[in-house]
This record gives structure tokens, C-alpha cells and sequence, in this order.
């Protein structure tokens, strides 16, 4: 007899996977469950033959080639396409030979965590020497025999046919075969199951063999799990799980013998969440940061967008981490709105239209509106929401001192002007957020208020100009920092520009004296200087030209003159609009994204604006002599 045997294949019956469950029926029925359970003498070879209607054992069998097997060897193996297939159940099977004299004691252990396996052992001319499908309850792993040893009846060759008890049987396995007094060993396992998160870990369970003088080994064919634990007589197991970077969980299991550890790890659940919550940008383009939080380390922090005008600049990654990330300017006279997308969460962040100074509406067009000292009023003409017309609505609001300064400003951020008041060191202010009152105690009388972005937060910062030592104070409304800086000189009229439209304040102040500007950068400090204007001129500085820059400009009021640089291009601009005695009040009105040249005649209570988007000019009658109108509130 050769190694290696090929069984002749029959067409013509019952094909062989068919044929082995009928014998198992068989069995089952003819000697009784007990007996079979107990592993009780076979039926004879005629017996089996007979009642299986085939004329011979390699009848039987089919054509299923044999693999040698040795005692004290464990063979790793699979059941798969391409194997022993019974052509109408499409079941699987291998089989393995090996060499045994007689009287010699054996078992075999058959094992896996993926099937229900189902053993038999056969001799050559096709005895049933044993067979087993579960060793125990809840088990379905098999061994011949359940427990104990088989002793066999003459020095020959025999066959182990391994297979599995459902037609759908499919995956790796451990088949071994083992002798004397390791052939008799059986383990009790104190634990058998285990639960593991996505990040995978360590453990280990105690293996008690019914036999001190058992050995034993740990063996997986699950790939992610890693165990190489063995010992003789009680011991401990240990093993380590991989880390799971999937949405769907996976099981396995470590085989002691025929007995099982089951391994189950949970998906990987990822949730997210990002620091700060809000996030509400200028207009102007810039880069900007937020944090990233995830659940487990493990976690794709990939993110993408749709948003066109943003551009992630580290799109991919896992955990928590800091994403980088770049906007376009906005060009549409509204804000807008993007997204993120990590996941399946989204995030959105919302970029405001220029932050219009003197905006109580939607934070994109200037309303007209005035300060009336006279009853402390704020009066404001509310802009029509679709055609952003000034309407017939005027809101009436009581919040101040005829001798208060008003200080119209963005203070919480939320891109529509606050109700405000100055009063020798005292600031009151109305939030339009959630129209709450708040105070704070910063500068003395004689302090010019200039309250202006000055940290970048989107949140005008409290803020004087101290003419009588030339020193600017403020509150960064980020932090609460209080700054000092020594700019200026006593008669220098401060102002509230962004010349290089990083969306914060320069330190900045107009010397009627030599008609000089003088500013900080608020990059990088640098000094910079432009001689332009006269003594009598009104500096009117505002972003005439629509790049986000602020425009060197003033209004001569003895010839009702406007004379600006455009910082796009250098450009000299002279317009007329105005006669003396009226007031600047440049702003942005018709929603162009460039300030329009405006004027308020106290004579009469009119507003008289030269639209910038087509050059057509309107006409308001809002106010009276006394009253202070707010696009100059800060000149």
C-alpha cells in the first residue's frame, strides 16, 4: 500500500458524502444514540457495505487522495473548494493515512472554530473504527474517542476521513493524532470566552489536563490572534488580539485539543466631535485650525469636503488631531455656509460677507441709523430682507445718557452691530446674540473709544485712544488681555482701519497737523507712514475699492470733496458729493461689497448716498439737527 492512495470513483451510487451521513444514520439507529455516543463497537465492514448498497469500500470512498499522518503530529488544514466534494451535497472533505501495529492505543482530535466538525476512522478493507461528531455538549468539534483510547485490532494502515457535519462546511482546521498516554488526554478550560475591544489587548485562560502527565499546545487559525503558549500538566495560556480597524466585529477562537476559547472583538466605533463647536470666519480668505476629537485612537479621522472654497490641507489620518485647513474670500453679499465631512458626521462652518460696519440686520449691508443724545435713542432703519432696500420699519431702542458716546461695534460676534455706550471709563452694551446686558469699566473721561477687532476673534475688542499721552488700552476679547501701546500724539485722530486685510485692527491715527496717516501693521508691527489730506480734512478711511483693504481717504468739508488711494491699485480717486456742514458717512449700503461715499445734512435730516455697484444715487430724510448719525460715530 502506498502513502499516498487514490479510491476508485463511482458514478453510478450514492456519492460519498451522501453515503457517510447515511452510515452515520445508520450507526446511530442500529447500535442505539447511547452506544454511539459512547463510541460502542462498530458495525462490521458487510454491515456497513449492506446497508449502504455498495459493493466495496473504495466504492465508498470515491477518489478522495490521502494525506500521510504521523503520531504525535498536528496537521493544519482547510476545508475548500477544490477538495473532496460530494457532488450533489457540494460537501467537503480530506483524508489522512497513517500506520499503526497492533494493540497500539490512539485517538484523533479533529478541530476548528469556523465548522461543525465530523470524524471517522476506517481500516483499509473499510471497518468502521470509529467515529464522532461533538466530543460534549455545545461542542462542535470532534474526537475518536470522546475520551479515553482506541486500541487497534491488527498492524495495518487506516484512515482518518474528515469532514463536516453540514453541507456548508467550509474553513481551516487542526487534525491530529496521538498515541499512548498523550492519546488518552482530554483539558478543562477555566475560561472560554473572551471579548475584546477594536484596540485588541492581552489574556489568558488556565488549561487543566485529566492527566498531569498530559502536554499541551494553544493553536489559532485565526490570523489576528497570536498565541505560541504550551506546557505539560496545568498551566497558563496567554494570547494577544490585533488591533481591528473595521465597522464589522470578527470572532475566532484557540483550540486546546478538541477544546475551545472563543475570541470575539467588537468593531471598531468611531464618534466624533470638534473643539471648538462653532466656527464662524471672516470674509477674507486665511488659514484656520480646529481639533479633531475621536472616540479611539484607532478612528479614520480622514476628512473630505464639498465645499469649494475649502481646502483641507491634512486630509487624512486617525485619532484625534489638529486639521489645517484654507478659505476662499467671500465674494457674495451673504454669509455661507460649509461642511466637513469625518465619517459619516458632518461639521459646518459659517463665513460671514465682510463684517459691514453699522449692520444691525444681517451683518452684510450698513443700516442708516443715528444716535439721538437727546432721550438716548438709537434709531435705525431697518433694511428690506429681499431687495436690502431701506424699509419703513424704524426700530426706537432707549439705551444711553445725553452725554454718552455711542460705540456701535460687533462685540459678540455674531456679525450685527451692538447697542453701546461710553461714559467717562464705563462701557454698556447691549449683545444682539441674545440681546443681553453687559458693562465693564475700562478707560477715564477724555478717553476717545475706538472699540475694533483687534485679536482676530471676529468680536470687536474694548478699546480707547488716550489723546493726552498719545496711548492706545485695550481688552483682546479673546483672552481677556489688557495691551497697552504708546501710538500717537495729542490732536492725532485715531481710526479704525485693516490695510492688509487680515480681518484685524491696526493701531492707527490721522495727523491733521502735516495731513499724515501712521499705523502698525498687525502682522508684523512694522511702522508705515502716507502723507495725504489737509487740516481741516475728516479722514473717512473704509475698503472703497472691494479687496477687504481699508483706502487712505478723507472728506475736505469746505468743497464737499472725497479724495482716496485705491489699494488694489493705487489708484487716485476724487468725487464730489456734499456741501460743508454735512457729515461723512461712508458705508457699505447696497450689498456690492464696497463702501459707498454718503453723506448726512443735519440742516435738513437727510441722508444723500452714491451707490458704488452702479453709480445712481438715493435720498432719505432719517433725523435731525442734534442727532448723531452712526457710519461716523467714530470720527
Amino acid at each position: 500500500m502506498k502513502k499516498i492512495i487514490r479510491f476508485a470513483v463511482s458514478g453510478k451510487i450514492l456519492r460519498k458524502m451522501s453515503l457517510l451521513f447515511l452510515m452515520f444514520a445508520f450507526c446511530f439507529c442500529f447500535f442505539g444514540a447511547e452506544n454511539v455516543r459512547a463510541q460502542s463497537v462498530p458495525p462490521s465492514r458487510e454491515e456497513v457495505l449492506a446497508r449502504l448498497g455498495v459493493k466495496s469500500f473504495d466504492e465508498l470512498l470515491g477518489g478522495c487522495p490521502a494525506q500521510p499522518i504521523s503520531f504525535g503530529q498536528t496537521v493544519a488544514g482547510a476545508l475548500t473548494t477544490g477538495d473532496c466534494t460530494d457532488d450533489q451535497t457540494g460537501q467537503l472533505s480530506d483524508v489522512y493515512i497513517f500506520t499503526g501495529a497492533q494493540g497500539q492505543t490512539f485517538s484523533s482530535t479533529f478541530a476548528s472554530g469556523e465548522f461543525d466538525t465530523l470524524l471517522f476512522v476506517f481500516d483499509l478493507t473499510g471497518n468502521l473504527v470509529g467515529f464522532n461528531d461533538n466530543i460534549g455538549n455545545g461542542s462542535t468539534n470532534s474526537k475518536v474517542p470522546t475520551s479515553g483510547t482506541i486500541t487497534l485490532p491488527a498492524t495495518n494502515q487506516y484512515l482518518l476521513f474528515a469532514t463536516s457535519s453540514l453541507p456548508t462546511g467550509r474553513g481551516n482546521y487542526f487534525i491530529d493524532l496521538q498515541t499512548g498516554t498523550q492519546a488518552a488526554c482530554d483539558y478543562t478550560l477555566v475560561s472560554t470566552f473572551f471579548n475584546f475591544e477594536a484596540n485588541g489587548g492581552t489574556s489568558s485562560f488556565t488549561v487543566s489536563p485529566n492527566n498531569p502527565a498530559c502536554s499541551w499546545q494553544a493553536r489559532t487559525h485565526s490570523p489576528w490572534i497570536t498565541t505560541t503558549a504550551s506546557g505539560t500538566g496545568t498551566g497558563t495560556a496567554g494570547f494577544s488580539v490585533g488591533v481591528l480597524n473595521e465597522p464589522q466585529g470578527r470572532d475566532g477562537v484557540i483550540l486546546i485539543g478538541a477544546r475551545v476559547v472563543q475570541i470575539h472583538q467588537n468593531p471598531l466605533s468611531c464618534n466624533y466631535s470638534r473643539s471648538p463647536v462653532d466656527i464662524e470666519l471672516p470674509a477674507f480668505a486665511g488659514q484656520y485650525s480646529f481639533t479633531l476629537n475621536a472616540s479611539n485612537p484607532l478612528c479614520s479621522t480622514n476628512v473630505t469636503t464639498a465645499t469649494p472654497w475649502i481646502t483641507v490641507l491634512n486630509p487624512n489620518g486617525t485619532g484625534t488631531r489638529t486639521i489645517n485647513y484654507t478659505v476662499a474670500p467671500n465674494t457674495v453679499p451673504v454669509a455661507r455656509n460649509g461642511t466637513f465631512t469625518v465619517g459619516s458626521s458632518q461639521f459646518g462652518i459659517l463665513q460671514w460677507w465682510r463684517r459691514t460696519p453699522i449692520s444691525f440686520d444681517t451683518g452684510g449691508q450698513a443700516n442708516i441709523s443715528l444716535y439721538r443724545p437727546n432721550g438716548g435713542l438709537w434709531i435705525v432703519k431697518r433694511n428690506n430682507a429681499t431687495t436690502g432696500e431701506p424699509s419703513n420699519t424704524d426700530t426706537i431702542y432707549a439705551w444711553g445718557l445725553a452725554t454718552d458716546k455711542p460705540v456701535p461695534a460687533d462685540f459678540d460676534g455674531d456679525a450685527r452691530t451692538d447697542y453701546a455706550v461710553f461714559r467717562d471709563g464705563n462701557w454698556y452694551i447691549i449683545e444682539s446674540r441674545n440681546f443681553t446686558f453687559r458693562s465693564a469699566s475700562f478707560g477715564q473721561a477724555g478717553d476717545l473709544p475706538r472699540p475694533a477687532d483687534f485679536d482676530g476673534d471676529e468680536k470687536a475688542d474694548i478699546n480707547v485712544f488716550r489723546p493726552a499721552s498719545g496711548s492706545w488700552f485695550r481688552l483682546n476679547s479673546t483672552n481677556n488681555q489688557f495691551v497697552g501701546v504708546n501710538f500717537g500724539a495729542s490732536g492725532d485722530k485715531p481710526l479704525i482701519t485693516d490695510f492688509n486685510a487680515d480681518g484685524k485692527a491696526e493701531i492707527a491715527v490721522y495727523r491733521p497737523s502735516s495731513g499724515a496717516w501712521y499705523w502698525l501693521d498687525s502682522v508684523t508691527g512694522a511702522f508705515n507712514a502716507v502723507n495725504f489730506g489737509i487740516a481741516s480734512d475728516i479722514p473717512v478711511p473704509a475698503d472703497y475699492d472691494g479687496d477687504y483693504k481699508t483706502d487712505v481717504a478723507v472728506y475736505r468739508p469746505s468743497s464737499g470733496a472725497w479724495y482716496r488711494f485705491n489699494s488694489s491699485n493705487g489708484q487716485f480717486v476724487a468725487v464730489n458729493w456734499g456741501t460743508n456742514g454735512d457729515i461723512p458717512v461712508p458705508a457699505e449700503y447696497d450689498q456690492d461689497g464696497k463702501a459707498d461715499i454718503a453723506v448726512f445734512r443735519p440742516s435738513n435730516g437727510t441722508w444723500y448716498r452714491l451707490r458704488s455697484a452702479n453709480g445712481s444715487f438715493d435720498i432719505w430724510t432719517f433725523g435731525t439737527a442734534g442727532d448723531i448719525p452712526l457710519p461716523a460715530a467714530f470720527q
